[in-house]
């Protein structure tokens, strides 16, 4: 519930400066985490201690749960006044990543498709960071444009 309320515009943490910081924490944190079970698959050989999948499928499971609720409120932020066309275009391309990964899944090995995870994963983190320093700057601009305004229309 937490989580889902961090990329809601005007929510702030008391004891945080910068909530901006604890969002980009919030997202690196599971990109860290399933960057560190790839390395860990890939490094690792199968035995038949079950509890071993189950532990890396559960963290796997929490990961996926932040990037779920958290890229839905990024872009219900970012994308605020068309969130129904910026729904559906994610709900599409999620839905268009899943075909690929079930097309190309009996062509490849399990060792190529973790590769392929991970650098999709770091791409998709250069794009975010890239995505929040625009939208910074564009939110900067933004700011100095109205307080010039409010500050020319006062006579001040």
């Amino acid at each position: 519930m937490h989580l889902a309320l961090l990329g809601t515009p005007g929510f702030h943490f008391p004891f945080v400066e910068d909530s901006r910081c604890l969002i980009s924490c919030v997202f690196g944190t599971p990109a860290v985490t399933n960057l560190a079970l790839m390395i860990f698959m890939l490094l690792w050989t199968p035995t038949a201690d079950l509890y071993v999948y189950f532990i890396v499928f559960g963290i796997w499971g929490i990961g996926n749960g932040i990037w779920s609720s958290q890229i839905n409120s990024l872009v219900g932020t970012i994308f605020s006044d068309r969130s129904e066309e910026a729904f559906a275009s994610q709900r599409m391309l999620q839905g268009l990543g899943t075909t690929i990964g079930y097309f190309y899944a009996k062509h490849m090995c399990m060792m190529e498709k973790i590769y392929i995870l991970g650098a999709i994963c770091v791409l998709g983190m250069i794009l975010y960071i890239a995505m929040e320093i625009i939208f910074r700057r564009r939110t900067c601009t933004m700011r100095k444009f109205i307080n010039r305004q409010v500050f020319e229309n006062t006579g001040l």
